[in-house]
């Protein structure tokens, strides 16, 4: 089963649409103060400006669209998990702007929930449920519409201002204006990044039940049980003469990180069998530890029995051999 999911960089998502939607608030603000000023309107950078305010949507689109796709697939492995399935994220879409963001914030409640239920299933501890995702996705939307609408109405004063009003009424009811504009701004930009954060929440869980694997049982069967960082409580499974190799490359390992402490090709853990010990063999600069500091050799194989604990590197990714 091929999952997308698992080779996604979550913190590079995070990066790219926070950094895309406060490029498009600027852009917005200057075209604003273009529009009022008077000044003359430059028609190329308008549509560059409109081009680039696009691109944040369209990469969340096909985040989503992977996300959800593999999150099926996952569920649908069994055939009794067919209830638990998602619209596509294009439906999702399309249901959102219908209802005005109404089913958005269910979607997130409700998946956000069987994300979890799923996780139970396969031994992985997952602490976000659909209330998490309720919040994080509601409440700036709340605080936002409530700006919005103050904003409207010192909008309002502004304009019987600029019918009659005179010295410090006409200056207050355009002060006024202009702070509730920029709250509005800041309220937009935070809940931009509360909804990429959920989404990120849920794409992490997400990627850490396509990496878990049915625990192994007997001689011929190791086990990789992740004890903390962005796979906690994931347990993959290691058939005897297996390697099983962690990092950051893709093409490489086979279990993937984001984080940067960890190396490309960072350690490998093969299951010996026959002895009924694991094999780890580090591969990277920062070092591999055994729990107690000791570093392992760099390319040389060390001999671990079950229960032994690793660290890479001065990572928070450590890692237990059952």
């Amino acid at each position: 089963m091929e999952l997308r999911i698992k080779k996604m960089n979550v913190s590079l998502y995070i990066t790219i649409m926070i950094a895309g939607q406060i490029v498009c608030q600027l852009a917005f603000c200057l075209l604003a103060c273009v529009a009022v000023s008077g000044w003359q309107m430059n028609w190329g950078l308008l549509f560059l400006g409109m081009i680039i305010s696009l691109l944040p949507g369209i990469y969340q689109l096909y985040v989503g669209t992977v996300a959800i796709a593999d999150y099926n697939t996952i569920c649908t492995e069994n055939r009794e998990d067919y209830d638990k399935e998602s619209y596509s994220y294009l439906v999702v879409v399309l249901l959102s702007l219908v209802t005005l963001g109404i089913y958005e914030v269910y979607w997130f409640y409700k998946y956000g929930n069987l994300l979890k239920d799923l996780g139970r299933e396969k031994r992985i501890d997952i602490r976000e449920g659909g209330r998490t995702y309720l919040l994080m996705v509601l409440i700036p939307r709340i605080v936002g519409i409530c700006l919005m609408l103050l904003t409207i109405l010192f909008g309002g004063l502004m304009i019987n201002s600029a019918l009659g009003l005179q010295g410090s009424a006409a200056v207050s009811s355009g002060i006024g204006m202009f702070i509730c504009y920029f709250l509005c701004l800041i309220a937009s930009i935070v809940a931009w990044v509360m909804y990429c954060l959920a989404w990120a929440k849920w794409m992490r869980n997400l990627q850490r039940i396509a990496v878990a694997g049915q625990i192994g049982q007997g001689p011929s069967m190791g086990n990789i049980r992740i004890l903390t960082g962005q796979y906690r409580d994931v347990v993959l499974p290691v058939h005897d003469g297996e390697e099983i190799i962690l990092g950051r490359d893709e093409t490489k390992c086979h279990l993937i990180f984001s984080n940067d402490k960890i190396s490309r090709m960072h350690c490998g853990i093969r299951y010996v069998g026959s002895m009924d010990h694991y094999l780890v063999t580090d591969y990277s600069l920062n070092g591999t530890f055994m729990q107690g500091g000791m570093r392992l050799t760099r390319y040389q194989p060390t001999v671990c029995p079950r229960g032994s604990m690793l660290q890479m590197g001065d990572s928070m990714e450590a890692f237990m051999l059952l």
